[in-house]
């Protein structure tokens, strides 16, 4: 098969190799690991590689980056809620304390689930790595 070059004023199509986008997915497991000792800012620069790196890859790279963007989408979404919910029940118990009895629980059970999505999201990345790694799909 021959490749022509494309005619001046028509599109030129990406005939990218089924590695394309590898490095990049790669990349940002990475920074998505690393998230956890820089306050998440490294999983936000993360998901921006994500994005647009997704346009130039295909096949096995292109579905570890669309399974990157909507792991720090789902990750981030739960992670205000779950926010939300614990600096109600702080702000409420420094208001009130008579409301204490269910408030109490409520702020410590939002605040496990926290550290337990963030560490979610640590060995999803990892293991998302793992599989980049070994050729596999995430």
């Amino acid at each position: 098969m021959t490749v022509l070059p494309p005619e001046p004023g028509r599109p030129r199509f990406n005939q990218s190799h089924e590695s394309a986008g590898k490095p990049a997915a790669m990349i940002v497991w990475v920074l998505y690991v690393l998230a956890l000792p820089s306050a998440n800012l490294l999983a936000l620069v993360g998901m921006l590689v994500a994005v647009s790196a997704r346009g130039g890859a295909s096949g096995l790279a292109r579905r570890h980056l669309d399974r990157q963007v909507r792991l720090f989408w789902t990750s981030a979404v739960i992670n205000i809620v779950l926010t939300a919910i614990c600096m109600v029940g702080i702000v409420s118990l420094f208001m009130d304390l008579t409301q204490a009895a269910w408030l109490l629980p409520l702020t410590i059970v939002s605040g496990l689930a926290l550290i337990g999505l963030t560490l979610w999201f640590a060995i999803r990345s990892a293991l998302g790595a793992w599989a980049l790694a070994r050729d596999r799909a995430p």
